[in-house]
């Protein structure tokens, strides 16, 4: 009867350790694509500044 409790708890988990991957590779590809799109609003903000401070001058 122990042996069949440990093969549970083993088969548990690994199957925790599989999920557990699957979230960690999920969360790593969302900080990915966040800092993608950050890089991109950061980079479209000093493109505005830049234009907003060129207009602000000739006015």
């Amino acid at each position: 009867m122990l042996s069949e409790m440990e093969q549970t708890i083993e088969h548990f988990a690994a199957e925790l350790e599989e999920q557990n991957q699957a979230l960690i590779e999920m969360f790593a590809e969302t900080k990915k694509e966040y800092e993608l799109h950050h890089a991109k609003l950061a980079l479209r903000l000093e493109q505005l500044e830049k234009q907003n401070d060129l207009l602000q001058r000739r006015a």
